[in-house]
């Protein structure tokens, strides 16, 4: 669900810019890349914060962003405020993958881990696959602010599954005699 919030509004995000805010084309290269600038700088503090939190609550920090990012979509006007949403909502990112793969990781056994992060990532790139074909078939039957509704609300549906979620046992740090 939460991929597939994300990777829905992949195709669609370019031409919103372009005809819904009037940017040109290299607006367009900053929006998406504020998403991706911002995930690269949060990820060091993310994996900070999952040690000292905890996985789930990077989970639901990650998610509620998630949520919140595109349902903030809904009430943009600007080019300078969607670059500053996209890059609020690639912290989102940072925070979740940061998070769900260290959950993975610790959920799985260590004989299987590889294997674990093996289907973990192959969710991903499904999501990766369909998302953006999907987003891009939705946007002309049900249009922008729709489409984004609808990322909001997958990403919603993952916030709240979060919240049911129980974290996993940590190992033991080897005690030194």
């Amino acid at each position: 669900l939460f991929s597939g919030s994300m990777f829905v509004l992949f195709a669609v995000l370019p031409l919103f810019v372009v005809q819904e805010l009037h940017g040109a084309e290299s607006q367009v290269g900053l929006i998406m890349g504020a998403f991706a600038l911002a995930a690269v700088l949060t990820r060091p503090l993310s994996g900070q914060l999952v040690s000292i939190w905890s996985r789930k609550s990077g989970l639901s920090l990650g998610t509620f962003i998630y949520f919140l990012a595109p349902a903030l979509y809904t009430l943009v006007g600007s080019v300078p405020v969607m670059l500053g949403l996209r890059f609020f909502h690639g912290i989102g990112i940072a925070i979740y993958t940061t998070a769900s793969s260290v959950f993975v990781a610790d959920l799985s056994p260590p004989a299987r881990r590889g294997e674990a992060m093996g289907y973990y990532g192959m969710a991903l790139n499904l999501s990766m696959t369909i998302g953006p074909a999907l987003g891009a078939y939705l946007v002309g039957r049900i249009g922008f602010i729709n489409l984004f509704w609808l990322s909001a609300g997958l990403a919603l549906v993952s916030f709240l599954l979060t919240l049911l979620l129980r974290e996993p046992r940590r190992p033991s740090p080897p005690l030194h005699t």
